[in-house]
């Protein structure tokens, strides 16, 4: 068993004293002290197109303005005692790349990155009080948003926030906000543009050119994106279950850019052995199947020092959670999309259109009917909280719309795919550029639309990667919507005619990475095992906010049948009962 990354700090106020515990944690941490000063830099931080430590270890000495923090670039977190005034300083960037949670007990400050060690810490106090809204919206939205944890005590750090801790008394300043307003350049030109910031980003992140460096290759368009702008050669790895559709496409990627590739075989089962771990490391606020990466250290010989991936692509470049729906033509659904528009009351519409909101159940089913008006006017009240910290900046619903996603994208619903490789090694996220990040709020919804420019870029980068398919569904990524019409014209008629047409066009669930939610449950021993155990789950009873009889006869249904899609309900359930369940580590 892998050892759990741990960065956790106590402040006493009363005796001015920082206690920082690290262990087991890829990520570069620089310590500078003096007299007057203790600081911890999580991180990378980046000054002038280099990655800089000792820059903000002089600017605190002279203390650090606003101005100075907001043009530090990268991914960091900088936690600061400042031993004479006897007060704890705290500053992330705008990604939350390193996320913190966070409370004053009692005359302590206490921090974690992971928010298993707050959970351990009140368990140890016995003040471990679990809000069931909380569980409740975890379950809707796969995710938690806003400040808000499982406990009553702790919060957790929005982006781009100076906390302070004195006297006593914790305050939060933002010294940065987005800015929705969009440009007015053609699709062309912002691809140009677009293209030009991630290689520099790729460049300022890769300053500390001693390190190896990799790049975990899919078979999608985000991370051969990445690959394909890296100056120089870099070795590409992809993992899957057997050398299957996603595996040989990544090979033909990586071959077109001369990178050494290699395939990481991951077991049959990829979680069963390593629930608890998976479970703890989520912090139980996401689904434990994100966190794919974990173990694989072994499985990897001698490992690159820094990871690179493609994460960030997809929501901010190929348009992952614009409301929009194909267009119909004579009652079936086409390629072509178009863009839709929240015009009712912005959060219940959000909580109801969102894509990454529970499918496939009805929540309110396994609720008892007197909590299901409080349980859902908690939910409303959640996003209502997240949208008023944006009134000053957000002119429209898709300003809002964006807003839900970026004020703290560790919250995001696959941040556990980053913390996972970082269980192998560091890595480092492309797309968490300050120039990137702003240029994405600032484009054109349409040109994100499809993935429209994420597929522009491709084809200025080389042509040849256009014509490679996607893994998921094997389209060419330089296809309009008329020829992948056209295209499933072909496989439909193909297939009534011969059944074993589609074999090795279109590609099922075992061509793919990830296993599939509905039917991993049926397959997997100890997913089975897992799901089964719900039913006597001591957690989920002492909530008092589920029908136990309705939930634990469906649990039976339901991995016994995964054409019922609720594959994903069982899922957070498992991922909710091993972390509050697991005995403290």
């Amino acid at each position: 068993m892998n050892k759990l990354p741990r960065l956790f700090f106590t402040f006493d106020s009363n005796q001015n004293i920082l206690i920082f515990e690290f262990s087991d944690f890829n990520v570069t941490l620089n310590k500078f002290e003096n007299r007057q000063h203790l600081l911890y830099i999580v991180g990378n931080p980046i000054i002038n197109k280099t990655i800089n430590h000792k820059f903000i270890w002089e600017k605190i000495n002279k203390k650090i303005s606003y101005e100075t923090i907001k043009n530090i670039d990268g991914e960091f977190l900088i936690i600061h005692h400042d031993k004479k005034n006897k007060s704890i300083n705290i500053y992330n960037d705008r990604f939350t790349s390193i996320p913190l949670f966070y409370l004053k007990y009692r005359n302590k400050f206490i921090g974690s990155v992971f928010y298993k060690e707050i959970k351990n810490f009140l368990e140890k106090n016995n003040d471990l009080k679990i809000s069931k809204e909380a569980v409740f919206e975890f379950l809707w939205l796969q995710r938690l948003i806003g400040e808000k944890t499982y406990d009553s005590y702790s919060k957790c750090l929005m982006s781009a926030t100076h906390l302070i801790f004195c006297a006593d008394k914790i305050n939060t300043y933002s010294y940065w906000n987005p800015s929705f307003k969009k440009s007015n350049l053609s699709i062309n030109d912002s691809a140009d543009i677009l293209k030009d910031l991630l290689f520099q980003s790729i460049l300022k992140k890769t300053t500390d050119s001693k390190k190896n460096l990799g790049i975990f290759l899919s078979g999608g368009i985000d991370s051969r994106i990445i690959l394909s702008l890296f100056p120089s050669k870099i070795d590409s790895y992809t993992i899957g279950v057997s050398r299957n559709n996603e595996v040989q496409v990544a090979e033909k990627i990586a071959k077109i850019n001369n990178s050494k590739h290699s395939f990481i075989n991951l077991k049959d089962d990829p979680y069963s052995d390593s629930l608890d771990e998976v479970s703890q490391l989520s912090g139980g606020m996401h689904a434990f199947d994100h966190s794919i990466f974990y173990g694989l250290s072994d499985r990897i010989s001698s490992p690159p020092d820094v990871f690179f991936h493609g994460h960030g692509m997809d929501y901010m470049f190929q348009g992952m959670y614009l409301l929009s729906d194909n267009i119909k033509f004579l009652g079936k659904k086409t390629s072509f999309k178009r863009l839709l528009e929240i015009k009712g009351k912005f959060s219940a519409e959000y909580l109801d259109r969102i894509s990454h909101r529970l499918r496939g159940v009805k929540l309110f089913d396994y609720i008892p009917k007197p909590l299901r008006s409080s349980m859902y006017d908690s939910l409303i009240d959640s996003v209502e909280q997240v949208c008023s910290k944006a009134e000053k900046f957000c002119q429209s619903s898709d300003d809002y719309l964006e807003y839900m996603l970026i004020h703290a994208l560790c919250r995001h619903y696959p941040y556990t795919n980053l913390l996972s490789i970082g269980t192998i090694a560091e890595q480092r996220t492309i797309t968490f550029d300050n120039d990137v990040f702003d240029f994405y709020l600032s484009m054109n919804n349409k040109y994100r639309l499809d993935g429209r420019i994420a597929k522009k870029i491709l084809s200025k980068i080389n042509p040849m990667l256009s014509k490679v398919p996607v893994a998921n569904n094997n389209f060419m990524p330089y296809m309009s919507p008329l020829l992948k019409d056209i295209t499933r014209l072909k496989r439909y008629i193909g297939r009534k005619l011969n059944s074993s047409y589609l074999s090795g066009i279109e590609p099922h669930a075992e061509e793919r990475t990830w296993p599939d939610r509905n039917r991993m449950y049926l397959h997997h021993k100890g997913l089975r095992k897992a799901a089964l155990n719900l039913i006597d789950s001591n957690f989920l009873s002492s909530l008092d906010l589920f029908d136990m009889d309705l939930l634990s006869k469906d649990i039976k249904l339901f991995i016994d049948n995964p054409n019922n899609s609720a594959g994903s309900f069982i899922t957070f359930l498992i991922s909710l009962d091993k972390f509050f369940s697991n005995e403290r580590s």
